[in-house]
């Protein structure tokens, strides 16, 4: 069985040992279960490069690809998708911290509760974690990503609301892989991110499934890209100003949403293909109160109001992809 961890690097030399450390000595239980790190650098300036280059002569099953124009993370691991083969796929961020079992403890979901004939996926927990990697006793669920509030398995409607899968937390199979690479690069180089999008296609064609346990600390440092909110307790002066941010996002992830229905007509996808879809206000609030309660938001009306504003501003700006 082979095991791709995909990592996409950007002037990560610092960090960058610790994870790859923590990548290559996993404990597995079969010795039939193979891990390679392929890695994608993406215009580093600093030592980064020779720093992979030095670590897969001593590791035999890290390998730094051809290919170090700078295209922007997300089409980094869009390539990286398209162009390793392998059982299935595990997706990594550059300066965290691998739990010894993560691999083990995905593989037992992937074999417990994906069916043979559908893409499956799975994201876990994560520990924050401060800029020397270790826990600050967070966990990301009480942050940026929410768990999913039904079952283990998420909905498509709820990846409409909130950012659930953080991409270094991410694994799916081969079939889900074979899903995502079939997706046109324009609309993964306007996606909100990679992660989200890559989520949104295998909730929409098979199963994504949510595991409680933290397997991964998160690093966080000044370079974060994206990181994470935390708890925060925010002025109402605040959260108006911040309310500009979160409609922005949020467009952005409709237009994610609205292609994922294009693209992947089913059952999953049919009742937000139907609200994208409807004409009148009075029909977009009945399609979007269906995708709400399936989500089971603690705070309906709330949501309710906030996206049928944004929808209304959404088709006024013709926010589609090119």
């Amino acid at each position: 069985m082979k095991i791709a961890v995909l990592m996409s690097t950007f002037n990560g030399h610092e960090y960058l040992y610790e994870q790859l450390y923590s990548i290559v000595n996993q404990e597995v239980e079969s010795e039939n279960i193979q891990i390679e790190v392929y890695i994608r650098d993406d215009g580093s300036t600093d030592g980064t490069i020779a720093l992979i280059k030095k670590v897969s002569t001593e590791y035999q099953n890290i390998h730094l690809t051809n290919s170090f124009e700078n295209i922007g993370v997300k089409m980094s691991f869009f390539k990286l998708v398209q162009e390793i083969n392998a059982d299935f796929y595990f997706l990594s961020d550059q300066d965290d911290i691998w739990e010894k079992n993560k691999v083990q403890s995905f593989l037992d979901i992937f074999n417990n509760k994906k069916k043979n004939n559908e893409p499956f996926g799975a994201y876990s927990d994560m520990w924050i974690a401060d800029e020397k990697g270790k826990s600050t006793g967070k966990l990301l669920k009480h942050g940026t990503s929410k768990e999913p509030l039904n079952t283990e398995y998420v909905e498509f409607d709820e990846l409409m609301f909130s950012n659930k899968v953080t991409g270094s937390s991410f694994a799916f199979d081969k079939l889900a892989r074979n899903q995502i690479q079939s997706l046109p690069e324009n609309i993964i180089q306007q996606s909100a991110m990679h992660d989200e999008i890559f989520a949104m296609v295998i909730a929409a064609k098979g199963k994504l499934f949510y595991i409680s346990e933290p397997l991964t600390y998160y690093r966080q440092h000044k370079k974060n890209v994206l990181g994470y909110s935390g708890i925060q307790r925010l002025s109402i002066k605040d959260k108006l100003s911040k309310l500009k941010i979160v409609i922005a996002g949020d467009m952005k992830l409709m237009n994610d949403i609205e292609a994922t229905t294009q693209l992947f007509c089913t059952s999953q996808t049919n009742n937000l293909h139907q609200l994208f879809a409807a004409k009148t206000i009075l029909s977009q609030y009945q399609f979007l109160k269906a995708a709400i309660q399936k989500a089971n938001s603690r705070h309906r009306i709330q949501l309710m109001v906030l996206y049928l504003f944004i929808l209304k501003k959404w088709n006024g700006n013709h926010k589609y992809y090119d």
